[in-house]
This record gives structure tokens, C-alpha cells and sequence, in this order.
């Protein structure tokens, strides 16, 4: 999991320049300023889109690795290898059930 820092404005999550509009805010970070969202590999399947600009893609046969910064920190993801993925600005699917959230002054997980 990679913990990465956002900002929070109304339903929109904020990293760097990158934003991910979810379609409700969950109730644990409901009220707060900023939180870390815990991104795993996984996370990136039918949901919500993000656009991301890729800056390295790593085919291993059946899935492809693609690293990408939504902010300051490096997230990798894993998608299926079977279609085309090149370097340049790609759309993405976001599971957003899969991020796990974070008090950013204690590191504790809000739940």
C-alpha cells in the first residue's frame, strides 16, 4: 500500500494536480481538511475515473505495472496485460471500497 497525502474539498480528493471526484464522501474523513489515502495495486479497476500521466510502464506478460505521480508521491498500479499501455496520459478506474484512509498529524487509520 502507498501512502499518499490529499487534500479534501467537499467530495474531491485532491494530490498534487491530480483530483479524484467521488461520488460521496465516506463518513470517517467527512468533515476533514486533509487525510492519506492508502492506494494499493489493486485500486485501479471499474469505478471512478483518473486521468494520470504514466512516467514508467512495466509489461511482466499478464499484467502490466505502471508507475505514476497523482501528487508528490509514486504510486504503482497493476493492470492486465492483455491490452495496449504506452507511456503518455492514460485513463484510469478507480475502486474506491479499496482506499484505506489516514490521520495525516498521527498516522492512525480513520475507520
Amino acid at each position: 500500500m502507498t501512502p499518499a497525502p490529499a487534500g479534501i474539498d467537499g467530495a474531491t480528493l485532491h494530490f498534487g494536480k491530480s483530483t479524484l471526484k467521488l461520488a460521496d464522501l465516506p463518513k470517517t474523513i467527512a468533515g476533514r481538511t486533509n487525510v492519506i489515502v492508502g492506494i494499493c495495486a489493486e485500486t485501479f479497476a471499474p469505478g471512478i475515473p483518473l486521468s494520470v500521466l504514466p512516467t514508467l510502464v512495466e509489461h511482466t506478460g499478464s499484467d502490466a505495472y505502471v508507475n505514476f505521480r497523482p501528487g508528490e508521491t509514486p504510486v504503482t498500479t497493476r493492470l492486465s496485460g492483455r491490452g495496449p499501455i504506452q507511456k503518455g496520459r492514460i485513463g484510469q478506474d478507480v475502486d474506491v471500497t479499496t482506499l484505506r484512509h489516514f490521520d495525516q498529524a498521527t498516522g492512525l487509520r480513520v475507520a
